[in-house]
């Protein structure tokens, strides 16, 4: 993999249970959404009706979900390849995604910031400045 040195984040679509949105995700954005909110623990914070396989109670407010979430693409500005999905729920917090898939890369947004939290297969050839390069694109 050649390294990665320049990147964009592009917008790509906001979803929220106030309009059709959430009617055009894709079964791997629903997969990826599934995974934000077992990654964050959801069982801490939702109600006992919350269903983690019903993707319209992710952006019920009152269950305990998001009023909204942002779906944006990282790309290598020197391959022009998208290389990551990104989403971002309630405006602060997000998880990163290897483009496609559920594989999440181990780096979180917290409050705004940009953060390894995990490490595993799916960061290990990312570069030493890589929360840097997130933070300064986003």
């Amino acid at each position: 993999m050649n390294p990665i040195k320049n990147i964009s984040i592009d917008f790509a679509d906001d979803y929220s249970i106030d309009d059709d949105s959430i009617s055009k995700l894709s079964d791997i954005q629903k997969a990826q959404l599934k995974c934000c909110m077992q990654l964050n623990n959801y069982e801490d914070f939702v109600n006992e009706d919350f269903d983690i396989d019903n993707t319209e109670h992710f952006f019920r407010e009152e269950l305990g979900g998001w009023a909204f979430a942002s779906f944006y693409h990282i790309i290598n500005e020197d391959t022009k390849e998208i290389m990551f999905d990104f989403w971002s729920y309630n405006e602060e917090d997000g998880i990163i995604f290897v483009h496609g898939t559920t594989n999440h890369i181990g780096i979180f947004m917290v409050e705004f910031n940009f953060e390894l939290a995990i490490e595993n297969e799916f960061n290990k050839d990312l570069p030493e400045n890589f929360t840097q390069l997130l933070q300064d694109a986003f």
